[in-house]
């Protein structure tokens, strides 16, 4: 008997497990679409001469923080094409690369650059947030590359997967069009 009510308390715990999964992400405290981005510093910045951004002070339309680590193989495959993008809208636009998982140690990432410098023969010229566990806690995800897009008030007007940075979505959110692109939930 005792056997049994353990396996129906394990059951229905189990069952519970999928409904707190469920929860909204405002109840979840986790950002989203259309909420305001809270963070209005942008600090521990490497690869760049400032360490630190006042986001309220920067003249940009938009900000996309791009969130990687340095075992995510797409992600720093991508690094050229971000680069090409960054200096493409580098009048309206700033790309952050930040460095979103914790087990990532700082020598790590001055490897990935160092590495970056040596197969193009330049530094990488997109600046990296590291540590950036202060933004990466605000956002659900699992996988990488994960972009989140802030319009010039600092509102997220996207959360997107890296295949959506394009230059064709750069231009629309610039504009000020809907963005209509999918929200990446993972």
């Amino acid at each position: 008997m005792k056997k049994i009510t353990i396996n129906i308390v394990l059951a229905l715990l189990c069952l519970n497990f999928p409904a707190a999964q469920a929860q909204p992400t405002k109840t979840s405290g986790k950002l989203t679409v259309g909420d305001q981005f809270p963070v209005t510093a942008i600090k521990d910045i490497i690869n760049t001469k400032t360490t630190a951004i006042d986001l309220n002070k920067q003249a940009k339309d938009l900000v996309i923080l791009n969130f990687w680590t340095t075992w995510c193989s797409s992600c720093i495959k991508n690094f050229p094409k971000e680069e090409a993008l960054q200096q493409q809208f580098k009048d309206r636009m700033q790309l952050y690369l930040v460095n979103g998982n914790d087990g990532d140690f700082k020598r790590g990432v001055q490897i990935v650059l160092d590495r970056y410098k040596e197969n193009y023969g330049k530094r990488l010229n997109i600046p990296v947030v590291y540590p950036g566990d202060y933004i990466t806690n605000l956002f659900r995800y699992t996988s990488y590359p994960h972009c989140v897009w802030l319009n010039k008030q600092g509102k997220i007007i996207g959360i997107t997967d890296g295949e959506a940075l394009t230059a064709a979505n750069i231009e629309k959110a610039l504009r000020g069009d809907p963005f209509n692109l999918p929200i990446k939930t993972d």
